[in-house]
């Protein structure tokens, strides 16, 4: 239904700054290994903080839940020494700390004792004034819980669900991902008894995932992703009262009408209803180049050498791409010529493309790059950055699959 953050909440009087906790960091505090707020590796990742040296009181959930199964997910995946001996569950057997009863217990028991640490949902810690931990993830940042952070997290979680949406997004992939994130579910009977009742929580569930999306920010919860929206609208269609559809009839998702790439990692969709989803690349280079409306004699020319495919496929690879303006200094003639002539121009596409994503920071280090045709192209960061005889006129178009950088002339190898 919703995304959601996990955070580590704390109460440490005269405290301001946010602190920054690691996952051992964390897996160690909570196996009791980590006694002292002034602990060497803690002031390690909070220099300039005055740590005090009380001893640090962990508290945790005293019932099973999701939460702590997010929680201990997590630290599971980050210590070995952790998931040997705790293991990840609704309910473990706590090495240390006191016990709360629910987000709400736990976060009064943080709120109640001075120096004590424990785990919530975002929610309750911003609700009772507590800290709330940054957490380094698995790219090495520092990410503090946002709905940003939490939308990131659920990047690459299409590609691991399973077909009853389960999954687990802890400790994902990605520069800007928060690293202690879950998605929240709705369990509901498929195979509804009393019809009535069933077309009005499948109308509900599908309000849900629509129109009551909007309201998620303001509970510090994340929204689905919209190209999640379809896995969740099946289960709901799927909802019967003795063999009969419960969602009313007419209920569709909206549309989506658009995608463009916005050349920073992310891209945008936009649908029928005038919504839009900003979030994580998927648009390869392919994708992208088609959908920027300036690329077709080179998409054509992909397709004449049969390169479609491989310049979709997963990479990384770094295109040089020319623009039709590019293609057209090259006369119709010539280009018409070079269409005919699948190896010629199998060659010359190739020399546009290197291996791995190389951005334009590491481009102008290099004064040589091996392309996949097997020649050099020359690289002068002087002024513009030039590769042979052509400019970059737009650097960085990150894609699912790598970068384009844009030049304004055709490379031909020697």
């Amino acid at each position: 239904m919703t995304l959601g953050a996990v955070v580590a909440t704390y109460n440490l009087p005269k405290i301001t700054q946010p602190l920054v906790f690691t996952g051992d960091v964390l897996a160690d505090i909570f196996l009791g290994k980590i006694e002292k707020w002034n602990d060497g590796r803690l002031k390690d990742l909070n220099p300039g903080v005055m740590l005090p040296t009380e001893d640090i009181i962990v508290i945790h959930r005293s019932d099973g839940s999701g939460t702590t199964f997010c929680w201990t997910d997590y630290l599971s995946s980050v210590s070995a020494e952790w998931k040997e001996k705790v293991g990840f569950a609704n309910s473990v057997n706590w090495p240390t700390g006191l016990g709360g009863q629910g987000n709400a217990g736990v976060a009064g028991e943080v709120k109640n004792n001075e120096y004590s640490i424990g785990y919530v949902e975002l929610a309750y810690a911003r609700q009772n004034k507590l800290g709330v931990g940054s957490v380094k993830n698995s790219a090495g940042n520092v990410i503090v819980p946002s709905l940003a952070s939490v939308t990131a997290a659920a990047a690459g979680a299409l590609k691991t669900m399973t077909d009853d949406l389960r999954v687990s997004i802890v400790n994902p992939a990605g520069a800007a991902a928060y690293p202690i994130a879950t998605f929240t579910w709705i369990l509901a009977y498929r195979q509804q008894r009393d019809a009535s009742k069933g077309r009005a929580l499948a109308d509900y569930l599908f309000w849900c995932i629509t129109e009551g999306q909007k309201f998620c920010g303001d509970l510090d919860y994340a929204p689905l992703p919209k190209a999640m929206l379809p896995l969740a609208f099946a289960k709901i269609e799927s909802m019967n009262a003795q063999g009969e559809a419960l969602i009313a009839s007419g209920s569709v998702l909206p549309r989506q009408t658009g995608l463009v790439n916005n050349g920073d990692g992310t891209e945008t969709a936009s649908y029928g209803d005038g919504t839009t989803d900003k979030r994580p690349v998927s648009m390869t280079i392919v994708d992208t180049a088609a959908a920027a409306g300036s690329f077709g004699t080179l998409l054509a020319a992909a397709q004449a050498a049969g390169l479609v495919d491989a310049l979709s496929g997963s990479g990384p690879i770094t295109v040089f791409a020319p623009t039709d303006s590019a293609f057209e200094k090259l006369g119709n003639d010539t280009i018409a010529a070079l269409l005919e002539d699948k190896e010629k121009l199998a060659s010359i596409l190739t020399y546009h493309v290197v291996k791995g994503s190389v951005l334009a920071k590491d481009v102008v280090k290099l004064s040589t790059a091996t392309t996949l045709q097997g020649s050099d192209v020359k690289i002068d960061a002087k002024a513009a950055v030039r590769i042979n005889d052509a400019t970059v006129t737009k650097a960085d178009i990150q894609c699912s699959n790598g970068v384009i950088h844009v030049i304004d002339t055709v490379l031909i190898p020697a």
